[in-house]
C-alpha cells in the first residue's frame, strides 16, 4: 500500500508532463502538468486516446507496438519499428523514432518509441514552430491485463532508442500560472 501512494504521489506532482494509458489507448490518469504543457483540460482530455494525440504519419509505429503488447506470448514478439515512413521526406532523425525493445527483469518486457504530437492548444497560442513528442512506453506484465501505457510528453526530439528529454522553456510551461498570478 505504501509503495502505490508514493507512485501516485510521485507521478500526481511530477515536473514531467505524463499519462497512464490502456493498450486501447484510452487515457485513464495524468497529471497537472501534462494539462499545462499542453493548453488542454480535464474535460477534454477525457476525450481522447493516445492514438488522437500522434501525429498521423506517426500512427502506424504505435499500432506496432499495441500489436507487441496484445501478443499471445509472454515477451512480446521482435516486430520491427524502426523504418521510417515519413511523407514529408524528413530524415529518421528528425522523424524521432527510437524503438529498442529492452527486457526487464526475467518476466517482463517494455518497449519505448518517441513520436511528434499534433498541435496542442498551447502551442497554437505560442505560435510555436517545433512540434511536442510523446515518449511512449509499454509497460509489459505477464497479465496482459496488467499491460499499459505510460506516456511523457518533451520537446526535445531523442535519440535511437532514448526518452525525449524536457527543456527549460516547456518546464517553464509548469511554473507560467504561479508567475502570472504572483504579478
Amino acid at each position: 500500500r505504501g509503495f502505490d501512494y508514493d507512485y501516485r504521489e510521485a507521478f500526481l506532482n511530477s515536473s514531467v508532463p505524463q499519462l497512464i494509458a490502456t493498450l486501447s489507448g484510452r487515457i485513464v490518469v495524468w497529471n497537472d502538468f501534462f494539462l499545462q504543457a499542453t493548453g488542454l483540460n480535464k474535460r477534454d482530455i477525457g476525450r481522447l486516446t493516445i492514438f488522437s494525440i500522434v501525429q498521423s504519419d506517426q500512427l502506424s509505429k504505435l499500432y506496432k507496438m499495441v500489436a507487441r503488447a496484445l501478443a499471445e506470448q509472454h515477451v512480446a514478439p521482435n516486430i520491427p519499428l524502426s523504418e521510417s515512413t515519413s511523407a514529408s521526406g524528413m530524415s529518421c532523425k528528425e522523424n524521432v523514432i527510437s524503438t529498442k525493445p529492452k527486457g526487464v527483469g526475467s518476466g517482463g518486457d517494455w518497449q519505448v518509441v518517441t513520436l511528434k504530437c499534433v498541435r496542442f492548444p498551447s502551442s497554437k497560442n505560442e505560435g510555436e514552430k517545433h512540434p511536442l513528442f510523446l515518449t511512449i512506453t509499454l509497460m509489459g506484465d505477464a497479465n496482459r491485463d496488467q499491460r499499459c501505457f505510460h506516456v511523457t510528453l518533451s520537446d526535445t526530439p531523442s535519440d535511437e532508442g532514448q526518452f525525449g528529454t524536457i527543456s527549460p522553456k516547456l518546464l517553464t510551461k509548469m511554473f507560467a500560472p504561479v508567475i502570472s498570478a504572483g504579478a
